[in-house]
């Protein structure tokens, strides 16, 4: 069911080049999909895909931002967060992510080295 899932949505969301309404479609595969396996972050990453790429980065946020709570012990769910937003060029909400891996995790130094190259991307 999550193959057949994953491929509809897919689908969905490459003619949605061709008609706008199909990518409303393919994000509520997305949506049903991230309830059914919810610990599997790769819908929830689709999905804030498709909201990007209709310039709704708010909504985008507002997705992404529940992949570190699927599990919020684990860093790398931050990692993968902080990623989609420098993906996206959404160099402080990256930064953000990154800070609050650091607070929750008691870790002061984690992704040090992403923190530097999202700055220096940023300029």
């Amino acid at each position: 069911a999550q193959t057949l899932g994953v491929r509809a949505a897919a689908l969905e969301r490459s003619l949605a080049g061709y008609d706008p309404a199909r990518a409303r479609s393919a994000l509520d595969i997305e949506m049903r999909l991230a309830r059914a396996f919810p610990r599997d972050s790769a819908p929830l990453t689709r999905a804030g895909e498709i909201e990007a790429e209709r310039d709704r980065l708010d909504r985008a946020r507002e997705i992404w931002s529940s992949i570190p709570k699927i599990e919020p012990g684990k860093p790398d769910r931050y990692l993968e967060t902080a990623t989609l937003y420098w993906d996206y060029l959404m160099y402080d909400d990256a930064l953000r992510v990154i800070e609050e891996a650091r607070k929750n995790l008691s870790q002061p130094d984690i992704f040090a080295y992403e923190a530097g190259a999202i700055h220096e991307n940023r300029r």
